[in-house]
């Protein structure tokens, strides 16, 4: 319940980044998966909680300095290298801790 529930925070603080930048872009969140355990596998086969970002704009958004947190005390807990998110498509993060690039 408490891991819900830090989710849902950090979901909220990041739904909040995504919208004061909506007058750049259209990255909206579509899809999120708090307790990953069978549904999806990261590249290293293993089952992390994941949000999916979908870009509804007509123009490839670089995704550079955007952040991902379940944290209210540090924001940008994992922040985005350089990564285009090209007009209408999607992009899967895990969750994992590992830091991963795309």
């Amino acid at each position: 319940m408490q891991r819900t529930m830090t989710y849902t925070l950090g979901l909220i603080a990041l739904l909040a980044a995504l919208a004061a930048t909506a007058a750049e872009s259209q990255v909206t969140i579509t899809e999120f998966m708090a307790v990953n355990n069978r549904i999806l596998q990261d590249q290293d086969r293993e089952y992390s909680d994941w949000i999916e970002l979908y870009n509804t704009g007509p123009d490839a958004v670089d995704l550079q300095g955007w952040s991902l947190t379940d944290s209210t005390n540090a924001l940008a807990q994992w922040v985005f290298p350089s990564t285009n998110l090209p007009p209408n498509a999607y992009l899967v993060v895990f969750a994992s801790g590992k830091d991963q690039r795309i």
